[in-house]
C-alpha cells in the first residue's frame, strides 16, 4: 500500500494474468483510479496456484495444489511496473499448505490457516521480507481457535482483527489479541460481534486496511465500505447502507486481493456462493431478528441441544528442544489427538527443554441474538462451558527447572450485550464461574514451590456507555476463594486463605546445597562421594575442637593456675594443621 489514501488491488484472470490497479479513493470511497481502465499486466502464470494472497508491501504468496507455499515480492507494487524479486517462479518457503481450506495473512509475516474441521492455526513467516524459509511455529502451527468452518469467507482486517461471513450473510468481527505471538488471547472470541448483514450478495470480499472493506457482486461491481468500528467491534459504518460503487467489470477475475497483508484468500476453484441482492448490508430501515446456537463448529437454528454423549478426548499441543544426530539444537512443535491410548510426546529424558499443554471442554455451547430496528441495533452473546480441564508443564534440562499447572472448572458462563443508536451506545459483559480448583508446582536451583487453590465460585462484569463520543464504564468481581501455597527460596512466600507472608529465608541455602549435591552426584558420583566423606569427617573434627575450645575458655574464666599465662595468647597448630586460638581471660573465643 503506497500510503493511507491509495491502495494497490490485484486481479488474476482465468488465464493466469496478474493485473495491477491503484484505487486512489481508498480513504473516502470515491472512484478515482490509476490504471482503472483494464489494469497493468505485471506478471503471468498465476493460474497454477489454488490460492493467492498478499503479505503486504508487495509480498505475494501462492499455494500450489500440492501444498507448496511460494513467495514473491512485487517491487513495482506502488507504481504498477513489472519489477519483481523472485518473480521467475517464486521462492518455496514451506510445504503442506493444502491441508487448509482457507489461508490468509494477518500482516507482518503472520499467516492463518483454517482446516476443514474449523481449527484456526497461526504461523509467523519470519523471512517474509526476504523470501527465506525462516518460521515461528512452522512445524504445524499454533491452534488459536476452533469452529471457523461455519463461515463461507474469512479475512483479516489487520492488527489482529478477523472477519467471518456466514452463509446467511452476517459479518462477524473478532480481534485476536495474541496475533503477534501466536497465543489464543481474544476479544469477542466466543462467537464474534455481529457488525453487519447481507454480505452473501458478494462473490468475493476483501479488506483494504484501516476498516475499509470491498465486495464484488456476481455482476462485477466493486463496492466500497468503511467499518468505523473496526478497532472495537462496534457496528459504526461509513457507506454501510449498500456501499459506494467505485468500479465495474471485476467478475472477469477468478481471484482479487489488495496489497494490505490483510486480504482474504478465496480458493479460485470454489468462491463463496452468491445470493440475489434482496437485502443489501445495513438497510436504512426495517426490522431484523434472528438467533442461532453453535456447538462443535456447527450452527443450528432454534433450541439449544446438548452435544452427543460421545465426546473427543481433546488435543495435546507440545513443543520440545532436542539435539539431532549432528549435535545441533532444533525445536520440534506439533499436536496430537489425545485418545485413550495416545502417549504424551514428552520425548527422551535427555532433552534440554520441553513443554506441553492440554485443554478439553466436555460441553461448549454458544448462542447469539441480533436485532435491528431502523438505526437501533441490539446484540447479545452467551457461551456455556461445562467440565473444563487444563494441563500444562515444562522442563528445562539445562537450567534444571521444571513446572506444572492443572486446573478443573465445573462450569463457566460468559455473556455480553450491546446496543447502538445515533450518538449513543452501550455494552455489558459478565461471567460466572462455578466451583473450581487448581494446582501448580515448580522446582529449580533458586527454589521450590507449590500451590493449591479452591474456589466456591465467582461472578463479575462491567458496564459501559458512550454518549456523544465520550465513554463511561464501571465493573467489578466478587467470589469466594481459598489459596494455600509455599515458595521456598532466598525470599520465601507462604500463602494462606486470609494472609500472605513473604520475607528472607535463612534456611534456603539447604535447598541450593541439596540440588547442587544431586547435580554433582549425577555428573561424577565417585568424586562426589569421596568429597562428601571428607566433608563429613571435617565437620566431626571441627565439632570436637569446638568443644575443647569451650572447655579451655571456661577454665580460663575461672583462672587456671596450671596453664602458662603466655600460652593463652599464643596460636599453635594441631596435627591437622589448623591454627588454634586461645581466649584471653574473661572471654570466650570460638574457632569458626
Amino acid at each position: 500500500m503506497a500510503d493511507d489514501t491509495t491502495l494497490a488491488i490485484y486481479g488474476i484472470s482465468p488465464e493466469g494474468a496478474l493485473q495491477w490497479y491503484r484505487h486512489n479513493g481508498r480513504s473516502d470511497g470515491t472512484n478515482r483510479w490509476t490504471a482503472g481502465g483494464g489494469g497493468n499486466n505485471v506478471s503471468d502464470g498465476w493460474n497454477i496456484y489454488s490460492t493467492v494472497f498478499s503479505g503486504g508491501n508487495g509480498v505475494i504468496y501462492g499455494i500450489t495444489p500440492e501444498g507448496a507455499l511460494q513467495w514473491y515480492r512485487h517491487d513495482g507494487y506502488t507504481d504498477g511496473t513489472n519489477r519483481w524479486t523472485a518473480g521467475g517462479g517464486g521462492n518455496n518457503v514451506s510445504d503442506g499448505w493444502n491441508i487448509y481450506s482457507t489461508v490468509f495473512s494477518g500482516g507482518n509475516g503472520v499467516i492463518y490457516g483454517i482446516t476443514p474441521e474449523g481449527a484456526l492455526q497461526w504461523y509467523r513467516h519470519d523471512g517474509y521480507t526476504d523470501g527465506t524459509n525462516r518460521w515461528t511455529a512452522g512445524g504445524g502451527g499454533n491452534n488459536v481457535s476452533d469452529g471457523w468452518n461455519i463461515y463461507s469467507t474469512v479475512f483479516s482486517g489487520g492488527n489482529g482483527v478477523i472477519y467471518g461471513i456466514t452463509p446467511e450473510g452476517a459479518l462477524q468481527w473478532y480481534r485476536h489479541d495474541g496475533y503477534t505471538d501466536g497465543t489464543n488471547r481474544w476479544t469477542a472470541g466466543g462467537g464474534g460481534n455481529n457488525v453487519s448483514d447481507g454480505w452473501n450478495i458478494y462473490s468475493t470480499v476483501f479488506s483494504g486496511g484501516n476498516g475499509v472493506i470491498y465486495g464484488i457482486t456476481p455482476e462485477g461491481a466493486l463496492q466500497w465500505y468503511r467499518h468505523d468500528g473496526y478497532t472495537d467491534g462496534t457496528n459504526r459504518w461509513t457507506a454501510g447502507g449498500g456501499g459506494n460503487n467505485v468500479s465495474d467489470g471485476w467478475n472477469i477475475y477468478s481471484t482479487v486481493f489488495s496489497d494490505t497483508a490483510q486480504s482474504v484468500a478465496v480458493p479460485a476453484a470454489s468462491p463463496p456462493a452468491a445470493k440475489p441482492a434482496t437485502s443489501p448490508p445495513q438497510p436504512a430501515s426495517g426490522i431484523l431478528l434472528k438467533a442461532f446456537v453453535r456447538s462443535g463448529g456447527a450452527k443450528r437454528l432454534g433450541k439449544i441441544r446438548m452435544p452427543p454423549a460421545a465426546v473427543s478426548a481433546g488435543e495435546i499441543i507440545y513443543k520440545r528442544s532436542v539435539f539431532d544426530a549432528t549435535g545441533a539444537l532444533v525445536v520440534e512443535e506439533g499436536r496430537v489427538a489425545a485418545g485413550a491410548n495416545t502417549p504424551v510426546p514428552v520425548g527422551p529424558l535427555h532433552v534440554p527443554r520441553e513443554s506441553f499443554s492440554y485443554r478439553h471442554t466436555f460441553v461448549d455451547e454458544s448462542g447469539a441474538l441480533r436485532a435491528r430496528a431502523g438505526d437501533i441495533t441490539v446484540t447479545a452473546d452467551l457461551r456455556l462451558q461445562i467440565g473444563i480441564v487444563k494441563l500444562e508443564g515444562s522442563v528445562d534440562g539445562e537450567k534444571l527447572t521444571a513446572n506444572g499447572y492443572a486446573e478443573v472448572v465445573t462450569v463457566r458462563v460468559d455473556g455480553s450485550a450491546s446496543f447502538g443508536a445515533p450518538g449513543a451506545g452501550g455494552s455489558a459483559t459478565g461471567h460466572a464461574v462455578g466451583p473450581n480448583a487448581h494446582m501448580s508446582g515448580e522446582a529449580g536451583p533458586n527454589g521450590v514451590g507449590g500451590e493449591i487453590g479452591l474456589s466456591a465460585g465467582e461472578i463479575g462484569g462491567q458496564l459501559g456507555v458512550t454518549i456523544g463520543g465520550q465513554p463511561f464504564g464501571v465493573g467489578g468481581e466478587i467470589g469466594l476463594k481459598a489459596e494455600l501455597g509455599l515458595h521456598w527460596a532466598a525470599t520465601s512466600t507462604i500463602t494462606l486463605p486470609l494472609i500472605t507472608i513473604s520475607g528472607p529465608n535463612p534456611l534456603a541455602g539447604v535447598t541450593s546445597f541439596a540440588i547442587g549435591a544431586v547435580n554433582d552426584l549425577a555428573r561424577d558420583p565417585v568424586r562426589t562421594a569421596e568429597q562428601a566423606i571428607n566433608d563429613i569427617a571435617g565437620v566431626g573434627i571441627d565439632a570436637v575442637e569446638e568443644v575443647g575450645q569451650i572447655v579451655k575458655s571456661i577454665a580460663g574464666i575461672f583462672g587456671d593456675d596450671d596453664e602458662d599465662e603466655e600460652d593463652k595468647h599464643t596460636v599453635t597448630r594441631d596435627e591437622w594443621g589448623d591454627p588454634k586460638k586461645h581466649a584471653p581471660p574473661g572471654q570466650v573465643l570460638f574457632d569458626r
